[in-house]
């Protein structure tokens, strides 16, 4: 089984700085597939693969500010958008955000006992852009940039027959590799555009 799933959208809002003109757009792209190995009752194998891309700057055009910051924005030149289809900030990247997973799940009937088995890996990389201020002055204008990878491994073995009692015995074992940076641009705290 094979799934896509591809969400694309115009901007709405326009820029009323000398940022990136376009905010609120989408460009958000799916595709999931899944495998399945049953032979008989004895042997069970799955595989679930998937990739995730969003490149856009979707919801970036709402801004939760306090009374403080908005003011001090203002206080030091910046603009704000006051309308629905109007933001005012000098951002100029965009969000960008991939991820590629898998899972294998494997049961494996051994007579007395049924062995079962589950891996995962996940790999992201994901660049957001924000403006903590909500005003084109370069109050709190940040990138974060996050690289993950993680994996893991479980392993059971269980009892199958109709004993006196049942029992479980397992393994699991997992390792995360995060890397987490944000860069701040203070800029010149104008928000003038000339």
């Amino acid at each position: 089984r094979i799934r896509g799933l591809a969400a694309i959208r115009d901007p709405y809002p326009r820029n009323l700085s000398s940022g990136r003109k376009d905010w609120d757009d989408k460009n958000l792209k799916v595709v999931r597939a899944k495998f399945r190995l049953n032979p008989g009752p004895d042997f069970d194998a799955n595989l679930s693969l998937s990739y995730f891309r969003q490149r856009d700057n979707s919801g970036n055009d709402t801004v939760a500010v306090g009374q403080l910051p908005l003011t001090t924005g203002i206080a030091v030149g910046g603009i704000t958008g006051i309308e629905r289809d109007a933001v005012a900030t000098n951002l100029g990247g965009l969000n960008d955000k991939r991820e590629l997973a898998g899972e294998f799940t494997m049961r494996l009937g051994l007579g007395a006992v049924d062995l079962s088995t589950t891996t995962t890996y996940a790999d992201l990389d994901n660049i957001l852009t924000f403006d903590g201020d909500g005003t084109s002055a370069r109050l709190v204008d940040a990138t974060v940039f996050e690289q993950s990878k993680t994996f893991s491994q479980e392993v059971q073995l269980a009892s199958a027959g109709s004993g006196p009692f049942d029992w479980i015995v397992g393994g699991y074992y997992f390792r995360d590799n995060t890397g987490f940076d944000t860069a701040i641009d203070v800029g010149t705290r104008t928000g003038s555009d000339g």
